[in-house]
């Protein structure tokens, strides 16, 4: 480790009146390949730091101002990624720093074109700068809202309980929940939706226990084919509507899990390929939570998030699980992926513009090859995942 922090600091140094130190088309040796790394670094940081001051002399003051807030609050984040602030560690991720800057000159280019085609730019002293760098592409629109479920239990037709919940769920064995038997446990779950506009509404349910299924819009059923496992896309007018949800269980264990969202999923390897490049590129730490279920009778998992950032997080289940995030630290994540749970899997907790994957059965090797080869943070439970813990 000494030798190539020796390496990295004599490439600093002597890289201004180097004339041959080395072929940067067939680098054959370690210093040739810190040498052509850091050139190639600070060939594009000239270049950015060019095109920040040509962009900032158009600028009004306080566009200035902001801009200058942005480009600190951007480095802090690209050198925290990057660690270079960490002795020791600037080779291994000088391309990372090297991606990060050129994406960054990027944005500001297109600025500065905006700027000469328009006399403006969109620089505003309400920009958030505590958004990703790179505008996730993953993230559908959802133009409608859902309230929190009133949840109603039953044991057979005898009303037993009552609560408001955030998600139609429920989770045991034998007769440990409002000693209800799983076998005869009926459910009705009902929320409030409102539509901003006319749109469809996603709904992915699952059960692990073949219990039954059945869906309302306004009073009026929803045939979903399946009783057990599906997805619905349910057309929605303006306005206001009532969702309800009836579920009959069967058996010695009831599990199913309804979410009322859509994360997109990924059709081809290529798709899992580009979501994993953009989300490792801009993560400092990646953490992988794995489990066959949960403890939770509501299927909840709740994760405390560390205190350094940013972070990649893989999910991995399979039952789908209610995932609730508490970020103290507001730190940033970069990207989701949901794998291998029952199909109806949810996150909260995280920005919702955070890009999310989600991916049903596939093969973890698909996806584990393009994954660091130690996370930052593995937790694996072959059986149940505690309803609460921290990393």
């Amino acid at each position: 480790m000494k030798t190539l922090r020796l390496a990295i600091l004599t490439a600093f140094i002597l890289l201004p009146s180097l004339v041959l130190a080395g072929n940067c088309d067939n680098p054959t040796n370690d210093f040739d390949g810190v040498y052509c790394l850091t050139k190639n670094y600070l060939a594009v940081d000239t270049r950015l730091n060019e095109t920040y001051g040509e962009l900032i002399s158009f600028l009004t003051d306080d566009q200035k101002r902001q801009l200058n807030k942005e480009q600190i609050q951007w480095m802090k984040e690209r050198n925290a990624t990057c660690s270079i602030d960490h002795e020791g560690r600037f080779f291994i991720d000088l391309n990372l720093a090297t991606q990060s800057t050129l994406s960054r000159l990027s944005y500001l280019n297109k600025e500065l074109q905006r700027f000469k085609k328009s006399g403006d730019v969109s620089l505003s002293a309400s920009s958030d700068t505590s958004k990703p760098l790179d505008p996730p592409l993953l993230n559908l629109p959802r133009p409608y809202k859902v309230s929190t479920f009133s949840a109603m239990y039953f044991n057979g037709t005898d009303h037993v309980s009552s609560e408001m919940v955030t998600h139609p769920s429920i989770n045991y064995e034998n007769d440990v929940f409002c000693k209800i038997p799983a076998s005869s446990f009926e459910a009705v779950w009902e929320a409030n939706i409102d539509a901003q506009e006319a749109c469809r509404l996603p709904i992915s349910f699952a059960s692990t226990t073949h219990g039954m299924a059945a869906f309302f819009l306004d009073d009026v059923s929803i045939p979903n084919g399946l009783d057990s496992n599906g997805s619905l896309s349910i057309p929605l007018e303006t306005g206001a509507h009532r969702l309800r949800i009836e579920y009959k269980n069967h058996g010695y264990r009831a599990n199913f899990n309804a979410a009322v969202v859509n994360y997109p999923g990924a059709s081809s390897k290529g798709d899992l390929q580009v979501f994993f490049e953009k989300a490792l590129s801009n993560s400092a730490r990646s953490v992988h939570i794995s489990g066959e279920t949960t403890t939770d009778y509501n299927n909840n998992v709740h994760v405390y998030l560390p205190d350094e950032g940013p972070v990649f997080l893989v999910l991995e289940s399979q039952t789908s699980i209610n995932w609730t995030f508490y970020n103290q630290s507001d730190v940033r994540v970069s990207g989701v992926l949901i794998c291998c749970d029952s199909g109806a899997s949810t996150v909260t907790g995280i920005r919702e513009d955070t890009p999310v994957y989600h991916v049903e059965a596939i093969d973890r090797s698909v996806y584990q090859g393009m994954l660091p080869e130690a996370f930052d943070y593995e937790y694996k439970e072959k059986n149940m995942l505690r309803a609460d813990f921290s990393y």
